[in-house]
């Protein structure tokens, strides 16, 4: 199995309750978070993610490639709803507007 090893987690918004089940996308294609959600990182199955190096992006909410997570997404995987996501996004993270 090939990893990669996020530098985000709870303290940035992401919900714990994605542990073993949330995605992320990391070249383009939904990777599946393993294990738990920590405090500052979260780790992915990037197995079969060929063009993947250390230091690529990757997307926890919009889209990247073909792919895209919605704050819909992630509160289904979460059981919650999407404003809760919405408001739990810490001021650190990168934020682009769309006019």
């Amino acid at each position: 199995r090939r990893v990669a090893v996020l530098s985000a987690g709870y303290a940035d918004g992401l919900p714990r309750t994605l542990s073993n089940r949330g995605k992320v996308l990391v070249g383009g294609k939904k990777a599946g978070i393993i294990g738990t959600v920590c405090m500052n990182l979260t780790v992915c199955d990037i197995t079969g993610h060929k063009d993947v190096s250390p230091g690529d992006p990757a997307v926890f909410l919009g889209s990247q490639g073909e792919e895209c997570i919605t704050g819909d997404d992630i509160a289904k995987q979460a059981g919650t709803i999407s404003y809760e996501i919405f408001c739990a996004i810490g001021p650190k993270n990168l934020r682009t507007y769309i006019k």
